[in-house]
């Protein structure tokens, strides 16, 4: 998590060549300088920020000594994702002035989707019907509003609109009537993602039918687990090499995205992607209850 910030430099007649960023963590009442950068990069990933962090920046001219006044207040959007710009930073070691944050971020949101669908497998309108135990009846009373996935005992309910966290937007419930052969998209209060179990807002109706749309995965993608954070990290590297380092390789297409060059940044750390890739399928796929909590272990 963190907050993106973008802002628009004024028209001035003064050549700023500095921005400075400041946070308030108290709802505007002080604001504290977090950093400075070239006022060529009009983004700040600020991996400490918070949904209710507020943000001012102001411009410096180092040659004539010269401030601009302080920008209003502002929110920066909320980021979620399996890794932050600073881990990808971190693993390619790429400066604002090689990337700026806000690219950063789209290549992210495209390793995560990426990586999603090499990881995830969807299940499209599977049928609810009893699984077993006190818990997992799956009853269809016009009174329950729990029910659990099929997978839900050695699967995680994945990511499945690729925004890097799982709730009520990863599944679609519907309820169908034999009666008057309808269906209805059903609200949905909330999913636990390690349970595999959906509570609804309203409980369907006796004899009708519930079916449920979700994808499953052998990893922790809301939290992250340790293996998705770094797989995609190093997914995010190797990308953002192709906007860095475009002089040396021939045309690559992954899915939509297309590069003229093919960088040698992005073949050292896309096969580490890869390798990451092959551990989760091949390794990761054993999940265990540790302390009340469930964990993906070696087999």
């Amino acid at each position: 998590m963190g907050i993106l910030l973008k802002w628009r430099v004024p028209d001035s007649d003064v050549t700023y060549d500095k921005t400075y960023i400041y946070r308030s963590d108290d709802g505007g009442a002080t604001y504290s300088n977090i950093a400075n950068q070239s006022c060529s990069d009009n983004t700040y990933f600020d991996v400490d920020g918070t949904s209710s962090s507020w943000y001012k920046i102001r411009f410096y001219y180092s040659s004539g000594i010269k401030w601009s006044d302080y920008s209003d207040a502002m929110q920066g959007g909320t980021f979620t994702g399996y890794c932050t710009p600073d881990n990808v930073r971190t693993i390619a070691n790429l400066t604002t002035s090689d990337i700026s944050d806000s690219d950063l971020w789209d290549i992210i949101q495209f390793a995560q989707t990426s990586f999603n669908k090499e990881i995830n497998a969807k299940i499209r309108e599977e049928v609810v019907k009893y699984i077993g135990g006190d818990e997992r009846q799956n009853k269809i009373d016009g009174s329950n509003k729990t029910y659990y996935v099929q997978k839900s005992y050695d699967w995680y309910v994945g990511d499945m609109n690729n925004d890097g966290e799982v709730d009520d937007d990863d599944v679609e419930v519907w309820d169908y009537d034999p009666v008057n052969d309808t269906k209805t998209l059903m609200g949905v209060e909330s999913v636990d993602y390690r349970l595999g179990k959906i509570v609804l807002d309203s409980a369907p109706a006796t004899g009708h039918t519930v079916r449920i749309t979700y994808v499953y995965s052998p990893v922790d993608e809301d939290t992250p687990d340790e293996a998705v954070k770094q797989a995609t990290a190093f997914l995010a590297a190797a990308l953002a090499f192709t906007k860095t380092e475009t002089t040396d390789y021939d045309k690559l297409q992954l899915g939509k995205l297309m590069v003229a060059k093919t960088p040698k940044g992005f073949k050292s750390y896309y096969e580490i992607y890869r390798n990451y890739i092959h551990l989760i399928k091949t390794r990761l796929l054993k999940r265990v209850e540790d302390k009340g909590k469930y964990v993906t272990v070696f087999p």
